[in-house]
């Protein structure tokens, strides 16, 4: 399961990134100290984390990758994991209370649940920063 947030596909390789509102450019970031070849550079608040700037356009696609479980035949969503356990949200009161998630507070419903009595896990990627209308035909007007 790999971690919720933001990523895009920069020279056929998956970075974590975030988008520059003001310049409209992607920051790519890597772990990877080699990255450094290719043009990244290092993040001085952070140790070990590297950065790159990439114009839009040189980016293959981006998206927010979220986690979600299949729990009692409710799709509900991942917010984090203690050992082997994952702590589940339902998306409404009444998922929750077919599921057995009791309230966790006010108009939330979350429970952890080990992993062994989840019935699947999955990952489902939603594209951003413009990559959702990528495969719809120009607009003629």
């Amino acid at each position: 399961m790999r971690k919720l947030g933001y990523y895009a596909i920069y020279n056929n390789k998956e970075y974590s990134a975030t988008m520059d509102f003001k310049t409209k450019e992607i920051i790519l970031y890597s772990e990877d100290k080699s990255e450094k070849r290719n043009g990244f550079k290092r993040v001085w608040s952070v140790r070990g984390l590297y950065y790159k700037k990439v114009s839009v356009e040189f980016i293959q696609h981006a998206y927010h990758l979220h986690n979600y479980a299949i729990y009692k035949g409710k799709k509900m969503r991942i917010f984090g994991k203690e050992g082997d356990k994952l702590w589940l949200e339902a998306p409404n009161s009444e998922s929750a209370i077919r599921a057995g998630i009791p309230r966790y507070d006010n108009a939330i419903y979350a429970d952890l649940i080990s992993i062994k009595d989840i019935d699947k896990i999955m990952e489902e990627k939603k594209p951003v920063w413009g990559f959702e209308k990528k495969d719809e035909p120009p607009n003629m007007d």
